[in-house]
């Protein structure tokens, strides 16, 4: 996860690339738990690519995690868990 927007706009080639992806929705046995920074998913890319590629992040992000699950803090940063209930 990573949180800084100026190394997510650096890295977002890296970070956002859609076979990252895929390796780990496709590698999931049973469940999929993903960690990731509010940031990655509010990252607006400013090339035409990145922008694409930010888009399945956000899509995954409102399809599979719909209901909030916990919310709190720990070490002074404010955290919540979202999945769905299927």
């Amino acid at each position: 996860t990573e949180s800084d927007r100026d190394y997510l706009r650096a890295a977002g080639e890296f970070l956002l690339d859609p076979r990252r992806l895929n390796v780990a929705l496709s590698r999931a046995k049973q469940k999929l738990i993903l960690v990731a920074a509010r940031s990655v998913f509010s990252l607006i890319a400013t090339d035409e690519e990145s922008f694409a590629n930010a888009q399945l992040w956000k899509l995954l992000l409102r399809r599979a995690c719909t209901v909030p699950l916990w919310a709190g803090e720990q070490a002074g940063v404010r955290i919540e868990v979202w999945g769905n209930r299927q």
